[in-house]
């Protein structure tokens, strides 16, 4: 999220514009995530949160801390949730891709 608002503030010309941009990549980054909607199997959606980090990173943290474990439900049982180590270089992977 930080490298997108770094890059947003490097190309906007006008400070006018920069906040309202600033607004729309947050809430993009909130509802991409995979915490608020069931992104797996959803054609479209699902390969579109892909390119959003805040997807990855919550991936990486619910693998942390296995949160389909402590939070079974239909949007934890993502793959990208998974408690394994394979999974998780896959999500910190990602993360570094996208930056």
């Amino acid at each position: 999220a930080m490298m997108l608002g770094l890059l947003v503030s490097a190309l906007v010309r006008k400070e006018e514009v920069t906040m309202p941009l600033l607004v729309l990549l947050a809430i993009v980054q909130v509802v991409f995530c995979g915490a608020l909607l069931k992104l797996n199997g959803v054609p479209g959606l699902e390969q579109l949160s892909w390119l959003i980090p805040s997807r990855w990173a919550l991936g990486a943290m619910a693998g942390t801390v296995n949160l389909a474990r402590i939070v079974p439900g239909e949007l934890t049982s993502d793959p990208l949730f998974g408690h394994s180590p394979g999974v998780w270089l896959l999500n910190m992977g990602m993360l570094v891709v996208l930056s």
